[in-house]
């Protein structure tokens, strides 16, 4: 294994899981544990690690509503993702490869997507790869809540009834779950080790010259600038 994974990934991906556990709403339908590797002990993931070395598995309790049938709902459903990060996923995050997960709840859902020993990952990590497992977890949410950003729009999963029930509701989501998908304020989240980049400033100020003309019932605004010599106008209503 590289440095990079376990002292930057690794550690990085953590942190994120973490900031995800503490958002309110998604707190509300998920909970997150992983294996600490220095005790072999399942924690949740508030509990720092007891060593250097950070999760590489980790357990997604997911607790939703969830149909049994069309027009049937029910509260009670519970799933357990057990998901197991490796050097090849982190540091080739725009290959297909995803997390290895096994799955298991205690029914299976009217879902085209998941039965009650597996879920379908490759739509959640066709979604997530460029962000972090942050956002695979929340995948994996989605795809059980039926959110329309991450199931499949076609019928030939593993339940077509389903699939034709949740189109008839206008491909809504069971519950109206405010997934934090803006985690970041920056947003997106990619954690891929490239080189540095450096921006080279320009050699010399950019000028410009601006002429606003009035004329009769409208303003007329016309820029031209050093580095580009097309002038454009803008023509706005008094």
């Amino acid at each position: 294994m590289t440095n990079f994974y376990e002292e930057i990934l690794l550690k990085q991906e953590f942190r994120l899981i973490v900031k995800l556990q503490q958002n309110a709403e998604f707190s509300k339908y998920v909970s997150v544990s992983c294996e600490d590797r220095g005790t072999g002990k399942v924690q949740p993931v508030a509990v720092p690690p007891s060593g250097p070395r950070y999760p590489e598995k980790y357990i997604v309790v997911y607790h939703m509503p969830v149909y049994v049938s069309r027009g049937q709902l029910q509260p009670d459903w519970r799933g357990t993702a057990t998901m197991l990060l490796s050097d090849t996923v982190l540091t080739n995050k725009h290959s297909y490869q995803a997390p290895h997960v096994t799955f298991h709840s205690n029914f299976t859902p009217f879902n085209s997507h998941v039965k009650d020993d597996w879920i379908c990952v490759g739509n959640a990590w066709a979604v997530a790869r460029d962000h972090g497992i942050w956002h695979f977890i929340i995948s994996l949410g989605a795809t059980i809540n039926q959110d329309a950003f991450v199931t499949a729009d076609d019928p030939w999963h593993l339940n077509e009834e389903a699939y034709k029930y949740w189109v008839a509701r206008n491909r809504l989501p069971v519950t109206d779950i405010k997934w934090p998908l803006n985690l970041l304020d920056e947003g997106i989240v990619v954690m891929t080790p490239t080189a540095p980049r450096v921006e080279v400033p320009p050699t010399a100020p950019q000028q410009q010259q601006i002429t606003i003309t009035k004329m009769s019932g409208r303003l007329e605004i016309k820029a031209k600038t050093a580095s580009s010599p097309i002038e454009f106008t803008q023509k706005k209503k008094q």
